[in-house]
Formats: C-alpha cells, structure tokens, sequence
C-alpha cells in the first residue's frame, strides 16, 4: 500500500516535500522505530482518541505517551483512547493499526506534541506497517501549522 488515499491527497495538496521509506512489517512504535533504524523521538505516533461528541488525533513521539489526565483539562471534555473496533470506520484506506499521524487527513482534530517540534526528522506511518513518511523537522512544522501544538506527551521511562 505504502502511503495511504488520504493521507497521499493531504500531503500532495499542501505541497509537502517528504519521502517514503520502507522496514521489515512490525506491529508496535517501538518496533518500527528499531526496524527503520530510527530514535523513537523522532517516529510520530498517532493515538485516536473519543471524546463525547467526536474523534480526536493526539500526535506524541513513539518514546512517549498521551498524557490523558493533562488532555481531559486542557480539552474540558471527556476524552478515552478509542477501542480497536472502532479505528478501521474512520482509517478504512490503512492497514489496522497504522494509523497516520496526520489525522487532519481524515477530517480529525489533531494535537501535535511539542517534543516533536524540536527534532531535526520526523517520521510517521504512511497508513501500512512496512512504510514509513519522512520529512524534516521543518517541513513537519509547516505541515502541521495548522493543528493545535501543545504538551499532550510524557516520555516514557523506559524509552530514555
């Protein structure tokens, strides 16, 4: 499949520059970080979240993960990690599980992590689990200008 429908037409309508790269099949963040040779800080990781009325993005680095607690205040809204069962109605063009870190893609709110501003590359699901987007730190910034930036992400101990 390599890069989603949806996230293909999101990226080619803001004119982004990136690249596709290829790994060995994983399942997990962590994984893909070590099969594509990558620091966990710099692979994106998407988190779908339901709050009461609608779904939600939350954009954290693989070596981190959703400060819910946090995200309920900021948000003023009840808001839980969505159930497996629900993902593949609103990804219907990726594998399951491979969910872009683009979530504005699929008409979503998205809340991108600051940690993810400060890195150099940033890379995140293409929607398979072989293939990864690839951009600059910059162009990652440039993209998502236009979603909420915020500290949405703890690191996780274990990652450090």
């Amino acid at each position: 499949m390599a890069v989603s429908e949806n996230l293909r037409r999101f990226l080619s309508d803001r004119q982004a520059q990136y690249r596709v790269v290829q790994h060995p099949r994983t399942f997990s963040a962590s994984h893909t970080a070590q099969a594509a040779k990558i620091s966990a800080k710099q692979l994106a990781k998407a988190v779908l979240l339901k709050s009461r009325s609608d779904y939600l993005v939350a954009v954290v680095p693989a070596s981190s993960h959703v400060k819910m607690r946090h995200l309920r205040r900021c948000l003023q809204d009840r808001v839980r990690v969505a159930k497996e069962q629900e993902i593949p109605s609103i990804f219907k063009d990726c594998d399951p599980g491979a969910i872009p870190a683009l979530g504005t893609a699929y008409g979503l709110e998205t809340l991108v992590d600051e940690q993810l501003n400060r890195e150099a590359d940033v890379y995140f699901e293409a929607g398979d689990h072989e293939s990864l987007v690839h951009m600059s730190g910059a162009e990652f910034r440039r993209v998502t200008a236009d979603m909420l930036h915020a500290d949405v992400g703890v690191q996780n101990w274990k990652a450090l």
